[in-house]
């Protein structure tokens, strides 16, 4: 008898869950588990297919709707928003859980640096809760906390050699300039 791993296991079960006619499993990212994804995802997801333009409703949708199964999937919607929208004020209350609609400096920065390092992979993710924290450390006049912040999106933000990215590089090194 031959022991299977974690992750055959996993994806016999996307074989099994569509046998018997359960909804169908899909896998995310290589180090993530089988997801299950529902209707509105689906429909969502063969939106983006048919029509590959950038919709901000439907990433934005995708992002809400993929946070309670897969908070990867929901980041790089995320990125893929930034992306298309410099630092958009609404995701970025998405990603501080409202801290900086409720005025929670402290909170709102913990949690944009928090996602900016777990999801550093995701560059305009990280790039945009970075400076946004850096912001948030300038106005409570936390200067050199603020420098440091710009300072580390401008040395990311040079190895990477994508257009996107370029707004979020130019808008760092004006800031770590000035003392604003």
């Amino acid at each position: 008898m031959s022991l299977i791993s974690r992750r055959q296991f996993l994806a016999s079960l996307a074989t099994v869950s569509t046998a018997i006619g359960l909804p169908q499993v899909q896998t995310a990212f290589a180090d993530e588990q089988v997801l299950e994804i529902t209707e509105t995802i689906r429909t969502l997801e063969n939106r983006m297919r048919e029509f590959p333009a950038f919709d901000y409703g439907t990433h934005n949708d995708l992002r809400h709707y993929y946070l309670p199964i897969s908070v990867k999937r929901s980041r790089l919607h995320c990125d893929i928003i930034f992306q298309n929208w410099f630092m958009d004020n609404y995701v970025l209350q998405t990603l501080s859980d409202w801290c900086l609609e409720h005025g929670d400096r402290a909170g709102a920065i913990a949690l944009l640096l928090e996602n900016a390092e777990t999801y550093g992979y995701l560059p305009h993710l990280r790039a945009a809760c970075t400076l946004k924290a850096g912001d948030l450390f300038r106005s409570g006049r936390h200067i050199t906390q603020a420098k440091n912040l710009y300072q580390n999106v401008v040395e990311t933000t040079e190895r990477i050699s994508l257009d996107t990215i370029r707004p979020y590089h130019r808008a760092a090194m004006l800031r770590a300039e000035f003392n604003l």
